[in-house]
């Protein structure tokens, strides 16, 4: 990848030296142009790794890239907007398929969205589905993030607790990139994957990248005691019927999770343990999802909402938001003060802090682990040192015992019977080395 990148850098520098308005840059400039001309080739190369009509974003807004702890160190945007990205459209490598905007009435906006051309694609498409492996690497901007309710970044003062968490996340995306995790699926399923991806809102419509393998925390206030999750990592950006199919280093994985953990550490708190299914308030089990969000809405609410949110498809249970609470206080009667009192960020920290104690302990043996917050998924044959792990780390932090729960396999294959798919997966890593020397690494 280093070759194709240093080729096209020689050829924008000579275009631009080719029109008698651009002069020669200085080395610090040249250094910039690098930064500017890899940041967008990621992008592109990624996306049409990821699917061959999927488009990347670029932030066009001058705020972006003013230095500071969330910028690129070096990427500017006189050099990335005004001076890399042109060249590129002028030589042909990318294409433009929609203009961004901004509207200052309403706040709101979307960024330009460009694509790699066949220019660009002929030299990548034979070692495709390689592409990902080539471009992972250690998150280039903060890792330990807080952000405002409009999910914006917020500067903060580091302490001796963020830099720990600084320092411990680095030691657990350094496990992550020793290994590698991908989707074993064939060609179609990994189509539809990306097709379902690109066309929902709450995928920002954009594709599955699986170079994104490793992860950075979020937290919901520079007091550092409220959110703190884990997030960034691909497999946290797929539909969880696909998690069964997830592999790490060509092998199957497993994925446990803490079984009802909010209610359990909300019970825990008054010294008590739940009786039975926490999300059983006396109607069908088969709306039993819905009485979860409900739940989980009560316990991040900071005060007593009168209607439901939009996102939970309420009426399936013929029963009002006023009903369904009502009926989640009766069954909860124990821990009722806990709920529209703003608890969910609270617990979100408890869970995250368990989950890094969970992380930290498999990297220390050198073995992946991926994590959706309170699940974990490892290869299959670390399942129960991941059950023990789990439990061990949950009784150190809270005093009192959990449940762990493993996770079913819930993915029907698509694949036509006595058809190969020519994708195979353990194929692909067999040849791994091949491709590697192709792309110049």
């Amino acid at each position: 990848m280093k070759a194709i990148y240093k080729q096209i850098k020689e050829r924008l520098l000579t275009l631009e030296l080719s029109s008698q308005t651009r002069r020669k840059r200085t080395p610090s400039e040249l250094d910039q142009f690098e930064i500017s001309l890899k940041f967008i080739l990621d992008r592109v190369i990624a996306a049409y790794a990821a699917h061959p009509f999927a488009t990347a974003r670029i932030p066009k807004n001058r705020n972006l890239y003013v230095q500071s702890r969330y910028a690129i160190h070096g990427l500017s945007y006189r050099t990335t907007i005004d001076g890399v990205l042109p060249l590129l459209l002028e030589d042909k490598l990318i294409e433009v398929v929609r203009r961004g905007f901004f509207d200052k009435e309403t706040g709101r906006g979307k960024q330009t969205e460009i694509r790699a051309t066949r220019k660009l694609t002929s030299q990548l498409a034979q070692n495709r589905f390689f592409i990902p492996r080539l471009l992972k690497g250690q998150p280039q901007t903060e890792t330990i993030r807080v952000h405002n309710a409009k999910k914006q970044n917020v500067d903060y003062v580091d302490t001796e607790q963020t830099i720990e968490w600084r320092e411990n996340l680095r030691k657990i995306n350094n496990c992550l990139l020793r290994h590698w995790s991908y989707l074993d699926l064939t060609k179609n399923e990994w189509g539809l994957l990306q097709q379902e991806a690109m066309s929902n809102a709450e995928h920002l419509y954009l594709p599955v990248d699986v170079s994104n393998q490793t992860i950075y925390r979020v937290f919901n206030s520079t007091k550092f005691n409220e959110g703190g999750r884990f997030y960034g990592g691909w497999w946290q950006n797929i539909p969880s019927r696909y998690r069964s199919m997830v592999c790490l280093d060509g092998k199957e994985t497993v994925e446990l999770d803490y079984g009802q953990l909010n209610p359990t550490i909300m019970y825990g708190k008054v010294g008590l343990s739940i009786d039975g299914d926490a999300y059983d308030i006396g109607i069908s089990s088969d709306y039993r999802d819905v009485v979860k969000q409900v739940f989980n809405t009560m316990v991040q609410a900071k005060k007593k909402l009168t209607h439901a949110p939009r996102s939970i498809p309420i009426s399936m249970t013929g029963l009002r938001w006023k009903d369904l609470v009502e009926k989640v206080l009766e069954r909860h009667k124990p821990i009722k003060e806990m709920f529209f009192v703003g608890m969910g960020n609270a617990l979100q920290f408890e869970d995250s802090q368990l989950a890094e104690k969970v992380m930290l302990q498999f990297a220390e043996w050198d073995a992946g682990i991926l994590t959706v917050h309170d699940s974990f998924m490892v290869h299959h044959g670390y399942r129960n040192d991941l059950d023990n792990v789990m439990s061990d780390a949950f009784e150190q932090q809270f005093g009192f015992k959990a449940k762990i729960k493993l996770e079913p396999k819930s993915f029907e294959r698509i694949r036509k019977p006595g058809v190969v798919d020519e994708t195979d997966l353990l194929e692909l890593i067999a040849r791994e080395n091949e491709y590697g020397d192709l792309f110049g690494n």
